[in-house]
């Protein structure tokens, strides 16, 4: 498991207008996507997520239900993390990659205004279920969470817990993320290690623990992490 956490202190290196894909819309008035209008790969993940919704119904139940939120696939407490250490109260957010909203949810009860985003219409319907039986509401949107269609600086704290930050091309949401954020906003996200990404074969998806495979590799690794060097300014 690897969690990071950037503290973005500037945005000066960063050039807005270069970081929304040549996709968006900026006149669409819902902020979702039509098929036709998005990237192949894009398309292929919500058909892909869409089929594999049901399978994430009990886990988002649960998740909804606790009082106090764990994280990662250890379920490491926030009382030793700290993810939500800052005020949230009356603060703008957003989940990238949202799936069943459950963080959207611990978000919303600690006073923030949140919104979430995600690819599959199959997962939202499932958050959107559990908003009406816990009484929260707040903005789902059905899209592409590396080319969110929010002005400049709309965010204080955008967070990823195994959403785009798994899913999407970091040469695209890490400056996405970087443009919603405010000055002194803060980008939160967790995922696979990339130890474990270079050991899991794509015939069973299962890590394995005497081979690993370069040629499995979905990124540029260098180009991550000169991104997240012009986050932290």
């Amino acid at each position: 498991m690897l969690l990071n956490s950037v503290q973005q202190s500037t945005r000066d290196g960063l050039e807005s207008d270069k970081l929304a894909p040549d996709y968006i819309d900026s006149d669409q008035k819902d902020l979702a996507f039509a098929m036709s209008e998005l990237p192949e790969h894009v398309a292929k993940n919500r058909a892909y997520w869409d089929d594999l919704a049901q399978q994430y119904v009990e886990a988002g139940e649960r998740a909804w239900a606790q009082e106090e939120p764990t994280w990662g696939i250890w379920r490491v407490p926030e009382a030793e993390l700290q993810i939500f250490s800052e005020q949230l109260v009356g603060k703008d957010a957003i989940e990238l990659g949202c799936g069943t909203a459950y963080i959207s949810a611990w978000l919303s009860r600690r006073g923030a205004r949140v919104v979430g985003i995600d690819n599959s219409e199959a997962q939202l319907g499932t958050a959107r279920r559990l908003q009406r039986q816990y009484g929260l509401d707040f903005p789902l949107i059905h899209g592409d969470a590396q080319a969110i269609a929010y002005p400049d600086a709309s965010f204080d704290f955008v967070i990823s817990e195994y959403g785009a930050c798994l899913w999407a091309d970091p040469q695209h949401w890490v400056p996405g993320a970087a443009r919603v954020l405010r000055s002194g906003g803060r980008l939160v996200f967790l995922t696979n290690s990339f130890l474990m990404t270079l050991c899991m074969p794509p015939e069973d998806g299962v890590a394995v623990a005497n081979r690993s495979s370069a040629k499995h590799l979905a990124f540029d690794v260098p180009s991550l992490e000169l991104a997240i060097a012009a986050l932290r300014g």
